[in-house]
């Protein structure tokens, strides 16, 4: 009895020129931004919100703060998902006020 052994590489030709290539895509991009006017039920303060469509929602982020422009600026260069973490704005104590609290300016 002969005994078929096999050593090497075996090459497969697909000669089927339909078959997709599925790529997975592994790409995210996480932000931390401000928008105290984006939609409240869309982006909470300080929980992470999942995009994956980032031009879908560009309306309901708002105008102030940073979180527009830095979507706007992933949309027009790729179409990834991306993790928003929607914190508040920081607001500055005047002089006066910051001398009756205990705080320093330098």
């Amino acid at each position: 009895m002969s005994e078929t052994r096999f050593h090497g590489a075996r090459v497969t030709e697909n000669t089927d020129l339909v078959t997709a290539i599925n790529d997975v895509d592994s790409s995210v991009i996480g932000i931390v931004a401000t928008a105290d006017d984006a939609d409240a039920k869309l982006f909470p303060l300080n929980k992470p919100t999942l995009l994956t469509r980032v031009n879908d929602v560009l309306g309901k982020c708002g105008t102030t703060g940073t979180l527009y422009r830095a979507l706007k600026a992933i949309a027009d260069q790729v179409s990834t998902k991306v993790i928003v973490v929607r914190v508040a704005e920081h607001k500055r104590r005047r002089r006066k006020d910051a001398g009756s609290t205990g705080y320093r300016w330098f």
